[in-house]
């Protein structure tokens, strides 16, 4: 082989494989701990890999203490499946101990776009302001307080809150 391939050769191989590195660190980025990207696999459910490419802030898909007790034992995250060409997204709530009583599903399907995730663990939250997931058209007894952890997810102006009631995930969307 001549000089002149030697050359070309080496200056090729030192701009593909920095390339192949690059592409392969990309597709590995982590948008949530390692432990939320596991148990979503496990749920058949994967991270939302572009959430954070938009503009403006955004809080994080995930956060963790949703549960009483220690804040790493409980988490609420967004991650999702697709099928045919259509994206679904999933609030998911894991428990590495016992889940709360009475609690409701431990999945959530939901079809806008997710917000980033934080927790409302104080105040009370009246039942005028909120409707059941399933069933929007069934009535909840008004002036009801709750109280406990609602899950808020947020972005660009659009706040949409999530509450266990009696077992049923209630919702409340604001602007």
């Amino acid at each position: 082989m001549n000089m002149s391939k030697r050359l070309l050769i080496l200056s090729l191989s030192t701009l593909v494989i920095p390339l192949a590195f690059a592409s392969n660190c990309l597709a590995g980025v982590l948008v949530m701990p390692s432990e939320l990207v596991s148990f979503s696999e496990k749920k058949n459910c994967s991270q939302v890999e572009e959430f954070f490419a938009r503009p403006g802030m955004v809080n994080p898909p995930y956060v963790y203490g949703y549960a009483p007790g220690d804040e790493e034992d409980s988490a609420v995250f967004w991650c999702e499946r697709r099928s045919d060409g259509k994206r679904q997204y999933v609030l998911q709530f894991m428990y590495k101990k016992d889940a709360p009583d009475a609690r409701c599903a431990d999945q959530i399907v939901w079809t806008n776009p997710p917000g980033g995730l934080s927790l409302v663990k104080t105040g009370k939250f009246i039942s005028d302001y909120f409707t059941y997931l399933n069933d929007p058209k069934k009535s909840l007894p008004k002036g009801i307080a709750f109280t406990g952890t609602s899950v808020l997810s947020t972005y660009d102006g659009v706040s949409t809150w999530f509450y266990c009631y009696g077992g049923n995930w209630l919702v409340r969307r604001t602007h």
